[in-house]
């Protein structure tokens, strides 16, 4: 498909070379920038403190739906400096990572944390370059060099990715260690050894070790076998090869994955293991305790596998899910794809049309064979785990949760790059147009990128319409709320609402104190004071949305208030994308109040 020489594709030249370390020093600022200037987020919070739980105590029951992998190298080079977690997993603290976290943000104090987690972000940063670099160089052996800086850019610039890779959540070292993974697989079925599949154990083991979701590996990679090997004959050594290399390589993943949790209950009896879905347990009990399969030895360790199961619990709770102004409880298979919609710049959603037309007409006018096959296999493991993520519909939150199937989008992008210079002069200026475009639309937005929404929709401003939760608004921007109330000593007091796991006075924001005046806490209280009242507010977006919640119990319960008579008033200012300043006078309260049919009232300062 390219000129190649002995080992590969031709080596880069030196305008090339610096081209690339520019891309990756330019993302590595953005994302050093980003760590800084943000607040912890919320599922953050619980990392942070998981991670520091594994290194002070051995243990791994917190944060146990995710592998530890991240968030240990994250507090490495902090680890020391920390004050010991006094938090203890039990059975009566359901996540005992959300109880320590903010009691540990309390001790640190607000200055000693945003140091500690910049840090820790920094720490992070080279999975955001692992990822790209695999992309640039799997793009570029399939399709040429052009190819491998179309996917080094869309990585390097994509919103989800800036948004993600500067937080010490998993899901960025997820996709770039499970590309890594594909990508050692595909180079073995390209040039099957026993070393390579060596290679392919160790790597799929750290992508386990990153998120749990890559258990889906053991499907995408004979679905990627049989595209590339099942079209010509296979002779029986080859099978037999294969098979023994499968064994090797799954043997060397589960020492991997073992270590990475030190052997901490590994082998234990699946009698013995406290499942908790409905999948797994019966009558409220583990199904197979009393089963010839209880008495089976997993050689995984325990925690990983009631990750999984606690993982699969909270789909089958059928939390309330948000979507286009529609609250309901469970979600939408269509959900993940909605939101790469309207979260992808527009630019980069009419290249991934272009690239869709291209990827049809290469399959049809190349001659069926290798290069084809190899293709598609390159191309697989994102449609499946996409496929795979999208029938979870227990609830629909994070968009996140497909962040590992990006680089198979940055991958098909890159065909608009083969053979570069045969292409007509306007297709490339039409490429390279669409690459700038999309990477300023993304940029222009910098460090919100979290906040990112398209241009289709209306744009950041408008978001909140759209999705909400880490999608929009994860409690990330109180830093800029502490610098807007510094810059704003007039708005005082100022009262708060967030949708976060942090209350904004940790973080060191000069805010009032809780709840808000007109905030109800229940249905027996005095109806002039609640709803609008005369003041300054922060109001974080996703509490413009809770009255429309079915079960208001439940939203309180949760902490997110019931605020969106604040969609009556138009804000004063904004902080971020999820945060809106609000001056309520009496001027503007009192005919909002007639409108909702409560009592006026009388203000003096």
């Amino acid at each position: 498909m390219i000129r190649r020489t002995a080992t590969g594709p031709l080596p880069l030249t030196r305008a090339q070379t610096l081209a690339l370390l520019l891309l990756l020093c330019t993302h590595s600022a953005l994302l050093a920038y980003g760590a800084w200037v943000h607040s912890p987020a919320w599922d953050e919070v619980g990392h942070f403190a998981a991670g520091l739980s594994h290194w002070q105590t051995g243990q791994y029951e917190f944060y146990r739906v995710n592998p530890p992998l991240v968030r240990m190298w994250a507090t490495l080079p902090i680890s020391f400096a920390i004050p010991k977690i006094t938090v203890a997993a039990s059975a009566e603290i359901e996540r005992p990572e959300f109880v320590a976290g903010p009691a540990l943000i309390r001790a640190l104090g607000p200055t000693r944390t945003q140091w500690a987690f910049a840090i820790a972000r920094w720490f992070c940063i080279p999975f955001s370059l692992i990822g790209a670099l695999v992309c640039f160089h799997w793009a570029r052996q399939m399709f040429g060099t052009a190819s491998g800086f179309i996917a080094l850019w869309a990585w390097c610039f994509d919103p989800n990715i800036l948004a993600n890779a500067q937080m010490i959540t998993p899901d960025t070292a997820a996709a770039s260690f499970g590309v890594l993974a594909c990508y050692s697989f595909w180079r073995y079925l390209t040039s099957p050894s026993t070393p390579l599949a060596c290679i392919v154990g160790m790597l799929t083991g750290l992508a386990l070790l990153t998120k749990a979701t890559w258990v889906c590996l053991a499907v995408i990679y004979p679905l990627m076998w049989s595209l590339v090997c099942i079209p010509h004959r296979i002779r029986p050594v080859e099978l037999s090869r294969t098979l023994r290399d499968a064994l090797l390589s799954a043997a060397i993943s589960l020492l991997v994955l073992n270590m990475g949790y030190r052997f901490d209950g590994s082998g234990t009896q699946v009698k013995h293991l406290d499942f908790k879905s409905h999948l797994l347990t019966s009558q409220g009990e583990n199904r197979f305790a009393n089963s010839l399969l209880g008495d089976v030895y997993l050689p995984l360790p325990a925690q990983f596998v009631l990750g999984i199961d606690r993982q699969k619990m909270d789909f089958e709770s059928n939390f309330i899910s948000y979507l286009r102004g529609e609250w309901k409880s469970g979600g939408w298979w269509y959900y993940y794809l909605y939101g790469l919609g309207v979260k992808t710049p527009v630019a980069t959603l009419m290249l991934c049309t272009w690239a869709t037309f291209a990827l049809v007409r290469y399959a049809f006018r190349t001659t069926p064979g290798p290069a084809t096959r190899h293709v598609l296999a390159a191309l697989s493991p994102g449609v499946f785990l996409l496929c795979f993520v999208s029938a979870q519909t227990g609830f629909s939150h994070h968009l996140r949760y497909v962040l590992p199937a990006f680089p198979s989008l940055f991958l098909l992008l890159s065909l608009l790059g083969h053979r570069w210079t045969q292409r007509a002069f306007t297709s490339r200026v039409a490429v390279v147009a669409l690459l700038t475009l999309g990477a300023t639309e993304s940029v222009y937005h910098y460090p919100h990128s979290l906040s990112f929404y398209n241009v289709l929709v209306g744009g950041p401003d408008n978001g909140h319409e759209h999705m909400l939760d880490s999608n929009t608004e994860w409690g990330q921007d109180l830093y800029f709320l502490r610098e807007w109330l510094r810059e704003n000593p007039q708005a005082r007091p100022c009262y708060s609402v967030h949708f976060g796991i942090l209350d904004a006075q940790d973080l060191g924001c000069p805010t009032a104190g809780w709840p808000p005046p007109g905030y109800a806490v229940d249905d027996s209280v005095d109806l002039r004071t609640i709803g609008p009242l005369p003041g300054w507010y922060a109001i974080g977006v996703t509490a413009l949305h809770g009255d429309s919640r079915p079960d208001r119990d439940f939203l309180l319960r949760q902490g997110v208030p019931l605020c969106g008579y604040f969609r009556f008033f138009e804000p004063v200012d904004r902080v971020g994308y999820s945060i809106l300043i609000y001056h309520l006078t009496p001027e503007t309260v009192n005919p909002v109040r007639r409108q909702l049919g409560l009592p006026t009232v009388a203000w003096s300062q």
